[in-house]
């Protein structure tokens, strides 16, 4: 995430644009979340749920050994969440990943 837009994303700045708010500059994920945070408000980390849409998500996973102690969470929208949920667990399939096996995730700005 944030070099590019998610589908949802996109949508969303379809109703945006109709709604007449500019998308100018709008290219990245990261610019999406700077620009909803400015319409509505809410910005990363905070505890205010931005609407029914929106749930907590944690980063490191809560899957992996990492995400129990302290992760980072943020709301994120629910349809967002749960498709990222359904490919980290594609992942782990495919990968025949089991617990105390070791990988890397590599983020990207």
């Amino acid at each position: 995430m944030g070099k590019e837009l998610l589908h949802s994303q996109m949508r969303e700045m379809v109703s945006l644009s109709e709604k007449g708010v500019s998308l100018i500059g709008i290219k990245t994920s990261r610019d999406f979340w700077r620009l909803k945070s400015k319409l509505t408000g809410v910005h990363y980390g905070s505890k205010t749920k931005p609407s029914d849409e929106y749930e907590l998500d944690e980063f490191p996973y809560a899957s992996t050994l990492e995400g129990g102690d302290e992760p980072s969470v943020s709301w994120v929208l629910e349809s967002e969440n749960s498709s990222h949920g359904a490919a980290l667990k594609a992942f782990y399939g495919t990968h025949k990943l089991e617990e105390g096996d070791q990988f890397i995730v590599k983020l990207s700005d």
